[in-house]
């Protein structure tokens, strides 16, 4: 792409999203074998007008039969319970479908068959193929498909600036929507930024190589992740392979979820910066699109490049149907993700300011719905408003409100006559921008609490509960006195969110000083083996903002052996870490001596700690809860076979993506049966006590 320019725009309207959430603790979804209409009613009256008028229709068979999903929720295992939900539907599509299928192969229509709610999309069908379907037992209706929006707000504002990243991003400065919801207060109080929690958008796409996102991207290069597991293009044939946005919007709700700078070491527009993004693009570069594209959306979100275990725990939707009436088209999506243990997050809508302007899906119980408000907290004017009836009763829609109004967030500029990209920065608003707060926030709690991971109604009701108190609104509240039908329960508050459920080993720390000392490190003994010089003759490999080599000015998890600094390895997901210091082994008898602590939240053979000398691993052990130090131990090793050589020692832990795993260092010497002038390191550790009353102040987190 080249050098890109950076622009900013502002705009006073934004996508339209449609509204409403729920909030309350939900029933889980159980079987439902439908009601076969009678034959006069199955095919909806525009099936029909648009055969006679054009001799082919698009549309969609529903059949009566539906998955029951309730099993799901009794699955603690990630990867079993979304496998469980994938093989639960197709089995059931399969049996429902095979008459139907039949019949459409024999009339040679072209149809892609959908597990996900048990669907049949149909292209440019002819009344023969109608006719073959429309009366079978299994058919609950034949439909048109629906059309979905991305509304601006009003026709886009744009104000060109100098032509460099906002001073804002330069600075590293949070926008008003992440102070307003506390996301830096949670950052800090818990060391948490949404490590380990994959998030997803419904969408115009996302600019993958927008340095807001690239970093973050789940298939960024290097992974061994096929990019089928990270990308969708639902509006083309074939996909294409790298992720693209010729709109924008779905860019900038990214941005607000995960968004930071390579510029900058904090975030300054995302919600989680610490967590990964995939996404589907079901819109345009108008903004427009059907529920035709949205299914294959919602189906390969269940198991993305095929695997359930691919799939996000957070999905954002910053779209709406056209106008406000309920429709039940996307709800048996939603309660699939939520079976699968996704949160769903849906923008209220910017029908306002009138009451009953909310539409669907956002107004379906399953789905969290979020308002817009500006930087004063008031209520934006064009968000749309409860009540609404989807049932018997009325409830609490939206769920809460989150920041709407000019919005700072990561953008893209699409020129399509010449089809190339510019990537920018723009102000946005919309109840599409407030959304990604939410879903930001979302995982922010499940990177801090792994528990939550999967407890779509625990975090509804955590959300709720924790929001901060709004004026009641123009549209009136339930009778339960549960929150009202403008704001919902509340402004978004992720701090206080976080301060019943993250666990005090999720500690942060001011971003550490390095000093360059400069010159060479000394080639003889361990120099500064206790740390109490903080980082002299040691090299640090990290990729947070705070180095390894610590003081007790720090929030430690246990006092270092010796001194006022140690070393701590870890605490970060997938990352390698390490300090090394390049000595001249003593000729003699050598043998290293460390003291080691340990703690995981972890399992077995994914995080590992090993001892290196001049490249050649020496040392190599899982770091799991069921090999835990938790109090310091002495460890040796035997470094004769190097005496006399100058070696480089490294002591490294690398981590996968999810459960904290720590090592910590600490007066590291040589013993030698001559004078010492060096370290490296060989032989077996002493054998690795396990302290079975290990305190839980070793699994933490120094997460940035």
């Amino acid at each position: 792409m080249g050098r890109l320019k950076y622009l900013i725009f502002a705009a006073s309207g934004a996508i339209l999203l449609i509204t409403v959430g729920v909030g309350l603790a939900l029933p889980r979804p159980a079987a439902a074998q439908g009601v076969t209409p009678p034959q006069g009613e199955r095919v909806d009256r525009q099936v029909l007008e648009t055969l006679a008028a054009t001799g082919s229709a698009d549309f969609v068979i529903e059949m009566a039969e539906q998955a029951d999903l309730s099993a799901a929720y009794a699955i603690s295992d990630w990867n079993e319970r979304g496998q469980y939900v994938v093989d639960t539907l197709k089995a059931t599509a399969e049996r429902s479908q095979k008459d139907a299928i039949g019949q459409l192969n024999r009339q040679g229509a072209r149809f892609t068959s959908y597990f996900v709610s048990n669907v049949i999309v149909v292209r440019g069908g002819n009344q023969h193929a109608l006719d073959a379907v429309q009366n079978l037992p299994g058919v609950a209706r034949v439909r048109a498909p629906v059309v979905v929006r991305l509304e601006p707000v009003e026709e886009l504002l744009r104000r060109a600036v100098e032509i460099k990243l906002p001073q804002a991003i330069l600075a590293g400065t949070p926008t008003w929507g992440l102070t307003d919801t506390k996301a830096p207060d949670f950052w800090s109080a818990f060391g948490s930024q949404g490590q380990g929690i994959i998030v997803a958008n419904i969408d115009s796409g996302v600019q993958y190589d927008h340095p807001a996102l690239a970093g973050a991207y789940r298939c960024a290069g290097g992974v061994a992740i096929p990019y089928t597991a990270c990308w969708k293009d639902a509006t083309t044939t074939p996909s294409s392979t790298a992720p693209y946005d010729d709109n924008g919007h779905g860019t900038h709700t990214m941005g607000t979820m995960v968004g930071t700078d390579q510029l900058v070491s904090i975030s300054s527009v995302g919600m989680a910066p610490g967590a990964k993004w995939i996404a589907c693009k079901a819109f345009t570069g108008a903004g427009s699109g059907d529920d035709l594209d949205i299914i294959d959306c919602a189906q390969w979100l269940l198991a993305p490049g095929g695997s359930a275990a691919n799939r996000p725990h957070v999905i954002n939707n910053s779209w709406g149907g056209e106008t406000t009436a309920s429709e039940s088209w996307f709800r048996p999506y939603v309660q699939a993700w939520r079976a699968a243990g996704m949160f769903p997050v849906f923008s209220a809508g910017n029908k306002g300011s009138g009451c009953t302007t909310l539409g669907s899906p956002a107004d379906y119980p399953e789905g969290f719905a979020v308002a817009a408000h500006d930087s004063s907290r008031n209520i934006a004017s064009f968000s749309s408003r409860g009540p609404i009836t989807l049932g018997v009763m009325p409830y609490t829609k939206p769920n809460l409100s989150a920041p709407g109004v000019t919005i700072l967030s990561s953008y893209v500029n699409y020129d399509f006559i010449n089809n190339t990209y510019t990537n920018t920065w723009a102000e946005l608003s919309g109840t599409s921008m407030s959304a990604p707060h939410v879903s930001g926030a979302v995982a922010l709690l499940w990177s801090c609490n792994p528990g939550l991971v999967g407890q779509v109604d625990q975090t509804f009701q955590l959300l709720q509960n924790s929001a901060g108190i709004t004026p009641a609104g123009s549209c009136g509240a339930p009778d339960s006195g549960g929150g009202n039908y403008t704001y919902g329960y509340g402004y978004l508050n992720v701090f206080q969110a976080g301060v019943g459920v993250c666990s005090d080993w999720h500690k942060t720390f001011l971003p550490l000083v390095m000093k360059n000392y400069g010159g060479s490190v000394p080639p003889n003994p361990v120099q500064n083996g206790g740390f109490e010089s903080g980082q002299v003759a040691w090299d640090e490999v990290y990729t947070g903002n705070i180095g390894l080599i610590l003081n007790t000015s720090f929030d430690l998890p246990l006092p270092p052996h010796g001194g006022s600094w140690l070393t701590w390895l870890g605490g970060v997901y997938d990352e390698v870490s390490s300090i090394s210091q390049s000595v001249t082994i003593p000729v003699g008898r050598s043998i290293l001596h460390y003291w080691f602590a340990s703690g995981s939240e972890d399992v077995c053979e994914y995080d590992e700690f090993s001892i290196s000398a001049g490249g050649n691993q020496l040392v190599s052990e899982w770091i799991c809860s069921t090999n835990e130090a938790n109090n310091w131990i002495h460890r040796t090793l035997d470094l004769t076979a190097y005496a006399g050589t100058t070696q480089t020692i490294r002591f490294m832990v690398s981590t996968d993506g999810s459960l904290n795993s720590n090592v910590f260092l600490d007066d590291i010497s040589f013993e030698t049966t001559t004078a010492l002038s060096g370290s490296a390191v060989n032989g077996s550790p002493v054998p690795l006590p396990v302290d079975g009353s290990a305190s839980e102040r070793l699994k933490t987190s120094k997460q940035d």
